[in-house]
């Protein structure tokens, strides 16, 4: 069950990606951030996890969009 969990959140993840138009790449970074801000979260007891994976992640998608701009 967990297994089949942690496959439907990559593939939410990954539909966001794609939304973000941002490369697919990006699915395999945003993961362990958000699983880790969400455990992190639970055993603190704090949303600060949540918020700083949520800068990290916009300074991820920043960066994977200055690339694409770049490359092209």
């Amino acid at each position: 069950m967990a297994e089949a969990h942690k496959d439907a959140f990559r593939r939410h993840l990954a539909d966001l990606v794609a939304a973000a138009d941002a490369p697919t790449r990006l699915t395999d970074q945003l993961a362990p951030l958000a699983e880790g801000a969400m455990t992190t979260a639970a055993i603190s007891g704090s949303p600060e996890p949540a918020r700083h994976a949520k800068d990290a992640a916009r300074t991820l998608l920043r960066a994977a969009h200055a690339d694409v701009v770049t490359a092209a």
